[in-house]
């Protein structure tokens, strides 16, 4: 016998089912958006990730982690907020001056690391993976320090950016050099 649609959709099974879709369609809106690996002066300690939420509804990371690139878990409670922007820094302090960002939005890749890891990410390229808390790989950037990938490093110093986050960012054509304001904002 089939089981009637309204009661199937008061089972506790659907609602865990549900759940687990939005958790996954949520989970999928989160890219790795603005990379600075390669700071122009060594003793500055500006490196960074930076991570967008393009999607609608905002994404709890807490637990999610890089299990490439930076040794970072991101502390329960973290949410990134629909539209949203989160950056992860080697030094919280340097990249909210340099960068005039507010604190709220700069977490410290080197929390409870001793001694501190600076200059952690490759100037030659590296693998950038995003893990969810359950290990499931929600993104990954390889870049590279030649082409396409955008040259960076020297003066004025700039990250690279995805040109939009709608776009595949493991291609190296799809990111430029960051106009200089770091956290970047998708175009119009």
């Amino acid at each position: 016998p089939l089981i009637p649609l309204m009661s199937l959709l008061r089972t506790p099974v659907f609602h865990v089912a549900s759940w687990l879709i939005c958790q996954s369609m949520s989970a999928q809106s989160v890219v790795i958006n603005e990379i600075h690996y390669n700071e122009d002066d060594a003793t500055v300690h500006s490196e960074f990730i930076e991570l967008h939420n393009p999607g609608v509804v905002p994404v709890d990371l807490g637990g999610w982690y890089f299990a490439d690139g930076v040794p970072f878990v991101f502390p329960a409670g973290t949410v990134l907020a629909a539209g949203g922007y989160l950056v992860v820094a080697e030094d919280p302090a340097t990249v909210e001056t340099k960068y005039g960002l507010s604190a709220a939005g700069v977490l410290n890749w080197n929390t409870g690391v001793n001694p501190p890891l600076y200059n952690r990410l490759k100037n030659n390229g590296e693998t950038i993976d995003l893990r969810s808390s359950g290990g499931v790989k929600v993104d990954e950037v390889d870049y590279s320090s030649g082409f396409p990938w955008p040259t960076v490093g020297d003066p004025p110093n700039y990250s690279i950016e995805l040109i939009h986050p709608s776009l595949d960012n493991s291609l190296g054509a799809h990111w430029r050099p960051s106009n200089g304001q770091a956290v970047s904002q998708p175009p119009m």
